[in-house]
């Protein structure tokens, strides 16, 4: 743990470490899409046999990349957003809806989620063809990042809900303007 982490309090220090968590999935999973996807191109081309279960390792690791990267950008303010007419608003108020936005995006991800949880539910007593690998355990992906996404961007609306009610700026918004009493 870095001494930058160490110093948080609690709650900070625990989503630090979960934010660092969810990175080194995110390499993991990309290395074993990568490395068993190169393998099955050089077993393949090269020795003329196909290795049966890279392509489940590629598929697997995929399912997980997607889902974890998604919750690293949710935890850096970094998803998609159409955000053209909110960048028009005062300060105060574009905070508010920020805030807004944010909880409505996580109901619906929160609603994903609870799907990929109904789906592993459905696939318990499946497993996948090569590997035998519980289906269940592929598809933890989905509820695992969604949630973690979810996490964070009920997070991010109630620091921009609390900035916009002490009508202060967010320190990381290069949008607002520095002075919001004016407003």
């Amino acid at each position: 743990m870095s001494p930058s982490t160490a110093d948080r309090p609690g709650p900070a220090r625990a989503l630090a470490v979960l934010n660092r968590l969810v990175a080194f999935v995110i390499i993991l999973a990309f290395l074993a899409m990568v490395s068993s996807a190169w393998l099955q191109v050089i077993s393949r081309y090269f020795f003329g046999y196909s290795l049966g279960w890279t392509e489940e390792v590629a598929q697997i690791s995929l399912f997980w990349v997607t889902f974890m990267t998604a919750a690293h950008l949710a935890a850096g303010r970094r998803l998609m957003k159409v955000d053209a007419f909110l960048v028009l608003a005062p300060p105060r108020l574009r905070l508010a809806l920020s805030a807004l936005m944010q909880l409505i995006a996580a109901l619906g991800f929160a609603y994903l989620a609870w799907l990929g949880i109904r789906l592993m539910g459905l696939a318990a007593n499946q497993t996948s063809t090569a590997l035998k690998i519980p289906y269940s355990a592929i598809y933890l992906s989905l509820p695992a990042g969604v949630g973690i996404l979810v996490l964070h961007l009920v997070i991010h609306a109630v620091h921009d809900a609390r900035y916009a009610l002490r009508g202060e700026v967010r320190p990381d918004d290069p949008t607002a303007s520095r002075d919001l009493r004016d407003q």
